[in-house]
């Protein structure tokens, strides 16, 4: 699973170059994300960095080539299962 980059200026390319490579299945293009910038102009606020992952997981859960299930809530004390990486759903930040 390829994550592209959330474009700031004009794609050159690198987008098509991963999806041709890997598969539109594999390969989730987050070029088309509109999000709010930190003041670099590059990076994405903690917000948008939120919208961003939950978009990533609407992608896996219905479009990736193996889609994935994500539990609407945790099950039992997380100290239980320490060796265990649990993805929720999207939410609000």
């Amino acid at each position: 699973m390829w994550i592209g980059p959330p474009n700031w200026k004009e794609d050159t390319g690198i987008n098509q170059l991963i999806r041709e490579a890997v598969g539109p299945r594999r390969f989730y293009e987050s070029r088309r994300l509109t999000l709010e910038r930190l003041e670099d102009g590059a990076h994405p606020t903690p917000t948008a960095a939120y919208r961003w992952a939950d978009s990533l997981v609407v992608f896996l859960r219905d479009s990736a080539l193996f889609p994935l299930s994500f539990p609407d809530t945790l099950v039992g004390p997380r100290t239980a299962l320490p060796h265990l990486t649990i993805l929720l759903p999207p939410h609000e930040p």
